[in-house]
C-alpha cells in the first residue's frame, strides 16, 4: 500500500526550475469562519491519510490562518502512529469550534473606528485571549514549517511569518520575529476595509536576505493587511514545492442584477471584485501546472460539486447544500454548531475526492462523515 512519505516523495513529470528536492505543502485559503471550519474538515482527512505527517509546510491566509494557528499549538501533542495517523486531533477541532463560537468582527471593526486603534489590533486582542498569550516562536521550528501570509501595505508584496523568520523581499528578512501568534493571525486576517490595517512595531531587525546586513532606513512600524489581497490561496510561497495540495474555502463571486451607486457599496463592491479576481488566477495558475505536470497534488473548493470528481466511493454531497454552504458570508461572526458540522463535513467529503481523484486512488473510501447529518 501506498505510504504518506510515498506520496509526500513523489517528483512531478515536468518540474520547472524553480523546483527542489520533492516535498509535500499545504496551503489553506482565506475566507472566514467558513473557510476555517472548511479546512478543519479537511485537515482531518488528511490526517486519516496520514499527509500531514508527511507535509513539510503548512501555508496560510486570513481564515486558513486561524486553523492553522490552532494546528500548531497543538502539533507536539499529536502522537503519531507509525502508518502517520495523529490521535489527539479532537482537541485540534475543539478549539476550532470553540472559535466559531463567537462573533468578533463587527465589535472590533467598530472598536476600530477609534483614533487610537485598528480592527485588526481588536482581533488580535480577543484572540490573544483564545491563544492565551502564546507566542509566533511557540510554534514548532523542527518538522512542518507553519507559514501565515500578510500583505505589506508599505510595499505590496507579501509579508509572511514563520516561528523563524518575516519575510518580506522588497522590505527585508527578521530574524525571529517577537510577534504573539495573535498578532501573527489578525495581520493574515485584516480584511478590508474594517478590519485593516494590523499596526505593529517592527518585531526586529529588517536585515537583507542574503548578506544579513541591516537594511538602510529603518521603519519604525509596520502595516499589514489582509494575505488575501496578495494571494488568498496561500500557494506563493510555495514554488518549490513539487507537491501542493490547496483547500480553497473562499466564497465564491456573488452576481448581482443591481448594485447601489453610494460610494461606500461601489467601494465594498470594488474589494471584493479585485479579491476574486486575484483567486481567480491564483488558482487558474495551479490548475495548469498540476494539469501539465508541472507539479502534483491537488485543489478543491468549497463550491466545486461531486460531479467533478470520479474516485470510488464519494460521500453524498447534494449540489443545493453545497451551494448553500459556498454562499455563507465571509465573516467572523458565530456559527450555529449544526452548521460548524455541516462545514466540517463538506470539507472532510472535499478533502476526501480531491486526493482520492488526484492524487493517490488507491486510498480506502471513507465510512461516514465525521457528524451526523452530512451537508445538509
Amino acid at each position: 500500500m501506498t505510504t504518506p512519505h510515498e506520496i509526500a516523495t513523489r517528483t512531478a513529470p515536468n518540474p520547472t526550475r524553480e523546483l527542489r528536492g520533492p516535498k509535500l505543502a499545504i496551503a489553506l485559503s482565506g475566507g472566514g469562519y467558513r473557510a476555517m471550519l472548511y479546512h478543519l474538515g479537511a485537515l482531518r482527512r488528511l490526517n486519516e491519510f496520514g499527509l500531514l505527517s508527511a507535509m513539510d509546510r503548512l501555508s496560510t491566509v486570513s481564515g486558513g490562518s486561524l486553523a492553522g494557528a490552532i494546528l500548531g499549538l497543538h502539533w507536539s501533542s499529536l502522537t503519531f502512529g507509525t502508518d502517520g495517523v495523529a490521535a489527539g486531533f479532537d482537541a485540534v477541532q475543539r478549539d476550532i469550534m470553540a472559535i466559531a463560537d463567537r462573533t468578533i468582527d463587527i465589535p472590533s471593526a467598530a472598536l476600530g473606528f477609534l483614533p487610537w486603534t485598528t480592527g485588526a489590533e481588536q482581533i488580535a486582542r480577543k484572540l490573544d485571549r483564545r491563544f492565551k498569550g502564546a507566542r509566533l516562536a511557540d510554534l514548532p521550528h523542527e518538522g512542518p514549517r507553519f507559514t501565515f501570509n500578510s500583505t505589506n501595505q508599505q510595499t505590496g508584496n507579501l509579508f509572511r511569518w514563520a516561528p523563524a523568520y518575516g519575510a518580506d523581499h522588497g522590505a527585508g528578512w527578521i530574524d525571529n520575529p517577537t510577534l504573539t501568534l495573535a498578532e501573527t493571525v489578525a495581520a493574515s486576517a485584516a480584511f478590508p476595509p474594517w478590519l485593516s490595517p494590523l499596526r505593529i512595531r517592527v518585531p526586529g531587525t529588517l536585515v537583507d536576505a542574503n548578506t544579513k546586513e541591516p537594511k538602510p532606513n529603518q521603519p519604525d512600524w509596520l502595516w499589514l493587511t489582509d494575505g488575501g489581497v496578495y494571494d488568498n490561496l496561500g500557494i506563493e510561497t510555495l514554488k518549490s514545492f513539487h507537491t501542493v495540495i490547496a483547500s480553497d474555502g473562499g466564497a465564491p463571486f456573488h452576481k448581482a442584477a443591481r448594485l447601489r451607486t453610494n460610494v461606500f457599496s461601489q467601494s465594498l463592491r470594488t474589494t471584493f471584485t479585485i479579491n476574486d479576481h486575484v483567486g481567480r488566477l491564483r488558482r487558474r495558475a495551479l490548475v495548469h501546472e498540476l494539469a501539465s505536470g508541472q507539479r502534483l497534488g491537488a485543489l478543491w473548493t468549497i463550491s466545486t460539486t461531486m460531479d467533478r470528481y470520479d474516485a470510488p466511493g464519494l460521500l453524498p454531497c447534494p449540489d443545493p447544500a453545497v451551494r448553500a454552504l459556498a454562499a455563507i458570508e465571509t465573516r467572523l461572526r458565530r456559527v450555529p454548531r449544526e452548521v460548524q458540522h455541516r462545514l466540517i463535513n463538506w470539507g472532510y467529503a472535499s478533502a476526501d475526492a480531491g486526493i482520492r481523484t488526484y492524487v493517490e486512488r488507491s486510498l480506502d473510501p471513507p465510512t461516514s462523515f465525521p457528524h451526523d447529518r452530512g451537508i445538509g
